[in-house]
């Protein structure tokens, strides 16, 4: 019976969550990717967004994404949000036979010890695909391996959403890729433009479990082993 009851004493010592959250103040105005992955980094509530990083940049559009995006973050009541959109009211573009084909990483951390965070959520607003248009998405827990992924894909004025699930984690990494083409009118064969105005992904949070539910269930299995060994026993 020694085995059991060595568990239940680990459950019981597990560190409890600390009432002091550090938590920030957001931040007004947006940053260009190009200041982010030049070492810049967002904060609102209790998450930070860090370490940006360009993994391949193939666009061959004048709308350079590096500078043409900006990132923003807002606060829901029950998530986090991060806004990506064009600086000064400009949109990233691609323009006929030009395509932007771009992808980025980040990182997500929550800095509240009393959260984690469980969901990443894409929202596409403000976008015009004539011509082809995905973005995917790979979160990665702190050692690389995929959490989870998806594709989304848009045609036409579009509004598309997805998102991924995983297991509540301290800290993520995101992985983003957006790739699209301009697109041709077949009818006149005039040069047609593709955009994306606005999109923002959203992460979900849930709380750590709190101490009195741990001690419970600690108290519950401690006490069906006292009442089994009596009973063996006796």
């Amino acid at each position: 019976m020694k085995a059991p009851f060595l568990a239940l004493l680990s459950l019981c010592l597990l560190p409890l969550p600390s009432s002091a959250s550090p938590i920030r103040p957001a931040q007004d105005e947006p940053l260009t990717l190009d200041e982010l992955v030049g070492g810049q980094s967002l904060t609102v509530g209790d998450k930070l967004f860090y370490d940006w990083e360009v993994v391949e940049n193939r666009s061959t559009s004048s709308a350079d994404p590096l500078q043409t995006m900006v990132a923003a973050v807002g606060v829901q009541p029950e998530h986090v949000r991060l806004r990506f959109g064009g600086r000064e009211n400009q949109s990233l573009y691609a323009e006929g036979n030009d395509i932007v084909d771009f992808t980025f990483r980040f990182k997500v951390r929550a800095l509240d010890p009393n959260m984690l965070i469980e969901d990443v959520g894409l929202a596409l607003r403000y976008a015009v695909a004539n011509d082809f248009m995905q973005i995917t998405e790979f979160v990665y827990d702190p050692g690389d391996t995929v959490l989870d992924s998806y594709a989304a894909l848009a045609v036409g004025p579009s509004h598309m959403a997805d998102h991924a699930t995983f297991a509540p984690r301290r800290e993520i990494e995101v992985e983003k890729h957006i790739l699209f083409g301009g697109g041709i009118n077949f009818e006149t064969f005039e040069p047609e433009i593709s955009y994306i105005g606005a999109f923002g992904e959203d992460f979900s949070q849930t709380p750590v479990s709190e101490p009195s539910t741990v001690l419970l269930l600690a108290s519950g299995v401690a006490g069906t082993l006292w009442r089994q060994t009596r009973r063996r026993s006796g």
